[in-house]
């Protein structure tokens, strides 16, 4: 490598100011804010069944989402479980707790700033992520359930994927998948050298947030996050990392939130059917649903939340909520007389909307 052949105009050591409030800058603050949260579980949560040596002990400290393959969740679900000792009093089983694995965090960043996107696993990330850089992709590819990474790396020459590395900025990421996959979230831009003969360097490298198994400990907590971790384009190309992103980081767009209901539900209904009837359905992914119940007043009667969970099973499926699983909490037929106020609102796309409100009468809710 030569001294000095280093590219300074792509060396950020941190998103620019402006970049902070741009997609890139909303999907990375995501992801860094799910590997930092702090907490301590209520009781030990031992997952070793699932991964060796994946156990989250009672009364020590973390930091960042604990690693469940099982339950694909997100920073509003898993923070909605810590009480104000900063203790985390939800699910504790593997196939109950809160938390992410590799390919479901970044789908939490994503989901946040992208519509378009609808995978769980790395596995078929390729159906829908948008390739980063030039390189060859095999006919077909996307669309194959046995398609894996070191395909395309096998077919494309080193500097072709170099070059494709060194084109990844914030928010995009690196993926790989055999039987098992894996993928990162790019946090900075890449830093890149050129060798002698004017060639991409090995020492390249970019930085990205991740989490993996097994715990470690890290600056007095513990945690399964990698945050701000260096990785070289020799160690990306060796273990058959692909560059991706989404088309909404491409085109530094995203279209507009809508949420709607599939029922036309009313004052009336709601009393009749005890509650909510029908799809609560967004373009992006509803991250939380909260309906609230207040009298004449404004005091809070009842205000169920709950966190739409996607299901292992390959796809983003929390675009859409059975509001009838509200009804056992808002309990309408257990209210007093009395003037209350029902608002529904959701959290999609990194806002709180209102999506429906309307005013009981009394003889209403008798």
């Amino acid at each position: 490598m030569t001294s000095g052949a280093f590219m300074n105009e792509i060396n950020d050591s941190a998103i620019d100011s402006a970049e902070q409030f741009s997609l890139r800058g909303k999907a990375v603050a995501y992801m860094r804010a799910m590997a930092l949260v702090e907490w301590t579980p209520h009781c030990d949560m031992d997952f070793t069944a699932a991964w060796p040596d994946l156990v989250y002990t009672a009364g020590a400290r973390y930091r960042g989402l604990p690693y469940v393959n099982f339950r694909n969740s997100s920073l509003e679900e898993f923070s909605a479980f810590i009480d104000e000792e900063g203790v985390y009093a939800g699910p504790a089983a593997w196939t109950g707790c809160a938390g992410v694995d590799c390919s479901s965090a970044v789908l939490a960043a994503w989901g946040a700033i992208s519509s378009s996107f609808d995978y769980v696993w790395s596995l078929p990330m390729m159906q829908y992520a948008v390739p980063v850089g030039d390189y060859t992709i095999p006919e077909g590819f996307s669309a194959r359930e046995e398609a894996t990474s070191c395909e395309v790396i096998a077919l494309n020459d080193r500097q072709t994927i170099y070059k494709a590395y060194a084109q990844l900025q914030p928010g995009d990421a690196v993926v790989k998948y055999k039987t098992a996959g894996h993928v990162r979230m790019i946090c900075e831009r890449p830093v890149v050298f050129y060798d002698d003969n004017g060639g991409i360097d090995d020492t390249s490298y970019v930085t990205a947030h991740e989490i993996t198994v097994p715990v470690f400990e890290h600056c007095g907590y513990k945690t399964s996050w990698k945050i701000d971790t260096p990785f070289s384009f020799a160690d990306l190309h060796k273990t058959d990392y692909l560059p991706v992103t989404c088309k909404e980081l491409i085109e530094n767009k995203a279209e507009e939130p809508a949420l709607s209901i599939d029922y036309p539900n009313s004052a009336m209904s709601i009393r009749n059917n005890g509650g909510f009837a029908g799809l609560l359905q967004s373009n992006y992914r509803i991250f939380m649903v909260e309906a609230v119940i207040r009298d004449k007043s404004g005091n809070i009667i009842r205000q169920p939340v709950e966190y739409p969970a996607n299901a292992v099973d390959l796809r983003m499926v929390s675009k859409s909520y059975d509001l009838a699983r509200l009804n056992s909490e808002l309990d309408i037929g257990g209210l007093g007389t009395g003037n209350y106020t029902l608002t529904l609102s959701a959290k999609t796309a990194g806002q709180n909307m209102i999506v429906y409100e309307t005013i009981f009468e009394a003889k209403e809710l008798a």
